[in-house]
């Protein structure tokens, strides 16, 4: 009896460790999330991820991909009284000091800083309203059309939102260029320290503790107001294995994304070769696709993603989007 009772316990033991490897134990507490394989762009997982929320700090990717678009890294920026007087979280940059490009997007992107995000703005566009212009024309250009900016910070603004799917496509954009490789070293960066043209020393931490705390490459960022609850987006790489993670609303962060991260991972090894050799077979099946279907999604295999596209009138951009998808296999996701 008491051998019969001990495999019983270890049997329960074992599916409980599993399903919660899985993130399935508890469910996630976000209303809104999406799951999606880095290379491909195909969504393997989701919940209600075309949902408008206040997205909060996860703005300051865009933010941060608007600066380099237009300033020098060593380029110096003077902090405003209104910049200064930003609410939490931020830096406590001094008004009148002068700061590197480079040292404001480390505690933009680092500590969260808004006082670094409007100091920032006003300095690419003279004001936060012009600068959130360009950030709304550089969501467009990365496909996120359910994106719409009013705070450089991701301050609460009425008419302000995003989707946990367009995080996806803007995290997507950002870590898939060389020429944003600063918002990937630096929200990789644990802790570091910055200083005025004075002297003025600050101390930054990286609040990103799925980077600090996980066995996963990652790549993120949180944000959190009272009106959009904890948001996050990831980029994270284990192996081969390359997935975005997104989610807004949620009222557990780390917990909600270590479970989303290890569900990633086992999702991008179960179905990404599976979903490759579909958009394979349906590319050769149209004429797009003649080579052997091997479910890599090589340069070849996205060169005839983008001949499909051209050809149907969808943005050329060699990622299976949702748009893609449909009219490809009649489908909206992989999974």
């Amino acid at each position: 009896m008491k051998v019969i009772r001990g495999k019983c316990s270890a049997i329960i033991m074992g599916i409980y460790l599993l399903l919660h490897s899985l993130g399935g134990y508890t469910a996630v507490t976000a209303p809104s999330y999406v799951i999606a394989d880095a290379k491909t762009g195909a969504i393997l997982e989701a919940q209600r991820p075309h949902l408008k929320r206040q997205p909060a700090s996860t703005t300051k990717i865009v933010t941060a991909m608007v600066v380099i678009d237009h300033l020098g890294m060593d380029q110096w920026v003077t902090i405003s009284r209104k910049a200064s007087h930003q609410q939490r979280s931020k830096a406590y940059l001094k008004a009148k000091h002068k700061y590197r490009v480079k040292d404001l997007l480390k505690a933009l992107l680092m500590q969260s800083a808004n006082d670094a995000a409007m100091a920032l703005a006003e300095a690419v566009a003279g004001s936060e309203k012009k600068f959130t212009q360009l950030m709304n024309q550089k969501a467009q250009s990365c496909g996120a059309y359910d994106t719409h900016f009013l705070s450089a910070a991701g301050l609460t603004r009425k008419g302000q939102y995003s989707t946990a799917y367009d995080l996806f496509l803007l995290m997507n954009c950002a870590t898939s260029s060389e020429k944003y490789s600063k918002i990937r070293e630096y929200t990789r960066t644990k802790v570091a320290k910055i200083r005025s043209n004075k002297g003025k020393l600050h101390r930054l931490k990286n609040k990103n503790r799925l980077f600090t705390e996980s066995p996963y490459y990652s790549i993120g960022k949180t944000g959190f107001t009272s009106a959009a609850r904890y948001c996050y987006v990831s980029y994270l790489k284990k192996g081969n294995e390359k997935t975005v993670i997104a989610m807004l609303g949620s009222r557990n962060l780390w917990r909600d994304a270590r479970r989303l991260a290890d569900k990633s991972i086992y999702l991008s090894k179960k179905k990404s070769n599976l979903c490759t050799r579909l958009i394979q077979r349906k590319l050769k099946e149209k004429g797009y696709y003649h080579l052997a279907i091997d479910g890599d999604f090589g340069r070849k295999t996205r060169e005839a993603v983008k001949k499909f596209q051209a050809k149907k009138g969808l943005k050329r951009s060699g990622n299976i989007d949702e748009p893609t998808l449909h009219l490809l296999a009649n489908r909206k996701r992989c999974a």
